[in-house]
């Protein structure tokens, strides 16, 4: 401890530089467990992010939360869906082929949508918007319409979008 005093023992201990800044930076106010957590989901390539303000995703998004939809059956769904599209004038194509392993529900240009009803597995969808990132490297946003409490999300520069069906009673244009 002394700067006179012979080495006896070095040790090289990251955590004990960052225990120190951290503590030194939440004195300072900085909300230190945010920035880090921000960190480590940028680093797998997966964020949060807000809807869409302008563009194709954010007319097909207002454009999906105007009418009530049913996502108790997915087939039924889907009906109600190309059926809105249709009314809405636009063209899309109905569970289009990515690969042999992916076909999605909707394709309109190169936006995605994906339909869940009812209960489903979260990381078993996760999976499946990353296979359709990966094997489809045109998509400019995949939109997940589901019954399912979940957040816009990224992943890889990939924005994801979800509209919730248990909300869609009180959006109905007008009141909102």
């Amino acid at each position: 401890m002394s700067p006179e005093s012979e080495i006896l023992h070095s040790e090289n201990d990251n955590r004990k530089v960052l225990s120190l800044a951290k503590a030194w930076l939440e004195k300072q106010g900085v909300d230190v467990n945010t920035i880090l957590e921000h960190k480590e989901k940028e680093a797998e390539g997966e964020l949060y992010i807000s809807e869409p303000t302008e563009g194709k995703s954010f007319e097909l998004l207002n454009i999906l939360k105007s009418q009530v939809l049913n996502a108790n059956d997915e087939e039924a769904l889907q009906e109600s869906i190309a059926k809105l599209l249709k009314q809405k004038n636009i063209n899309f194509e109905k569970e289009f082929i990515i690969s042999k392993k992916s076909r999605v529900d909707f394709k309109i240009n190169n936006i995605l949508i994906e339909c869940k009803a009812g209960s489903f597995n979260k990381r078993g969808l996760l999976r499946q918007v990353k296979r359709y990132r990966e094997e489809y490297k045109e998509v400019e946003a995949i939109i997940i319409v589901t019954p399912s409490m979940m957040r816009h999300f990224s992943i890889k520069n990939t924005p994801i979008y979800i509209i919730n069906t248990t909300n869609s009673s009180l959006m109905v244009e007008g009141l909102s």
